[in-house]
């Protein structure tokens, strides 16, 4: 507990810092919400709203791999090979779960991006 305590500080500290402002203003999306805007998107501003969701997405699972893999260390100092699966198994598992939604939304937030950009691009040639 003590060992994850400052680690997951400094992580939150980090992710605070970097995600600038706009991942604070998407954070009310619900994925109800993001699923609806995701099927009447029609302009730059709703495919940006879009890709803010999708990096903030990315953002947690990628904390989630880091807290997980910090569990994976943990448990392989100390397996005692009793339990099938055994809590550094499930955190392996969960560590390459978060991780893969991670970049899967990452994928999102680009291609919403990239259509945002043409998006906007059509709007401002007219």
């Amino acid at each position: 507990m003590f060992v994850r305590l400052p680690v997951l500080t400094v992580l939150a500290c980090v992710l605070l810092a970097g995600s600038g402002g706009n991942a604070q203003q998407v954070e009310h999306l619900s994925p109800r919400e993001a699923k609806l805007l995701a099927q009447t998107a029609h302009t730059s501003v709703d495919f940006e709203k879009l890709a803010d969701y999708f990096h903030a997405q990315s953002l947690r699972f990628q904390k989630r791999a880091a807290d997980e893999e910090i569990i994976m260390r943990r448990e392989a100092e100390h397996m005692s090979g009793t339990k099938y699966p055994s809590s550094y198994e499930t955190a392996h598992r969960l560590h390459d779960y978060y991780r893969q939604r991670a970049q899967d939304a990452a994928a999102n937030a680009a291609a919403y991006e990239r259509r945002s950009q043409a998006s906007g691009a059509a709007t401002a040639s007219r």
